[in-house]
């Protein structure tokens, strides 16, 4: 989750708030569909890691977007 959180910072900061959150759940269901559909337990594990990849990156966009729009107690 680590990754998925520098990965999408940066591209939270170009790309803009809503394509970076789009592109991390198309990651995370790509991540699914991979688990769902492995015949060994290394893609199982590459499925899970990129689920891991596309969650981290969903909660980072989501922390920018409240930040973005909120400030102090309303946050």
């Amino acid at each position: 989750m680590l990754i998925g959180e520098l990965i999408s910072g940066v591209v939270a900061d170009r790309l803009g708030r809503r394509k970076a959150l789009a592109l991390c759940v198309l990651v995370f269901v790509l991540g699914a569909l991979i688990c769902w559909a492995s015949a060994s337990h290394s893609a199982l594990l590459l499925g899970r890691a990129l689920q891991g990849v596309g969650a981290a990156g969903q909660k980072i966009c989501t922390r920018a977007i409240i930040r973005d729009r909120y400030c102090g107690a309303a946050m």
